[in-house]
């Protein structure tokens, strides 16, 4: 009979998840600090952040200006580990106007359908022509991209990390200008064989500067927010308090 035991986030080991969290200087949750919606997801509530559990073979990570492109990206069992940005979420016009960019780009999308609850706003991208920020969709079940010109992007053989850099060729759009520092720092955090507690607490000192300025946004915990009955809120706070909790412990240590 194969292994049934029963992990944190379905099909990954807790070793392996173990050993990624520790790489970014984060606490190990257990089940109930995980919100499971399309995907499995931990909120990172003091740095304006979600790492999203997104499965490869289902949801491929593509350079298109419709799509919230992640901070930073590791492979770990069959999912793809995104550091995303968080952001208020997009009103229905603007979703509406994702989905017209996608069908247009060629992108096959599921899920996304004009849906505010799948679209937000970069936070800090606010401007005359997006009052609210740039609106991208950050929570598709499914997509397939059916345009040559829209790079998929591909981890690093060595270490399964993602370079969210543009391309030789490629034009920086406002993502790549926006979370430049972040990412840099992100890939820091994997860059060598062993734990860089020193890498992560340069990442999560930005990403609080970041949050602080409002570049990064905890929208849920702004406000007690409910999904399909589930508190999001209460799941994010507590992940937090564990956070807090280690932070400390290292401080004393």
């Amino acid at each position: 009979m194969g292994d049934m035991r029963e992990t944190i986030i379905p099909k990954l080991d807790d070793a392996d998840l173990k050993k990624v969290l520790d790489r970014l200087d984060l606490p190990m949750p257990e089940k109930s600090d995980v919100y499971f919606s399309s995907t499995p997801i931990l909120f990172l509530n003091q740095y304006g952040c979600t790492l999203r559990f997104n499965e490869r073979a289902k949801i491929p990570l593509l350079r298109s200006d419709a799509l919230l492109r992640p901070i930073g990206a590791v492979d770990v069992g069959p999912y793809r580990m995104e550091l995303q940005p968080g952001g208020a979420l997009a009103h229905h016009m603007d979703a509406e106007m994702i989905v017209d960019r996608l069908d247009e780009q060629g992108i096959e999308n599921n899920d996304v359908l004009g849906h505010e609850r799948n679209c937000l706003y970069i936070s800090g991208t606010e401007n005359s022509a997006a009052p609210r920020g740039l609106p991208v969709c950050f929570d598709a079940l499914y997509l397939r991209n059916h345009n040559p010109g829209i790079r998929e992007f591909t981890p690093d053989a060595k270490n399964g990390v993602y370079n969210m850099a543009p391309a030789h060729g490629e034009e920086p759009d406002i993502q790549d200008r926006h979370y430049a520092t972040l990412r840099h720092l992100f890939r820091d955090c994997f860059s060598g064989k062993n734990t860089s507690p020193d890498s992560a607490h340069w990442l999560w000192n930005a990403a609080s500067l970041f949050k602080g300025h409002g570049a990064l946004r905890a929208a849920w915990d702004e406000q007690i927010t409910n999904v399909n009955d589930i508190n999001v809120t209460r799941i994010g706070r507590s992940y937090a308090e564990k956070i807090e909790h280690a932070h400390f412990a290292q401080v004393l240590a």
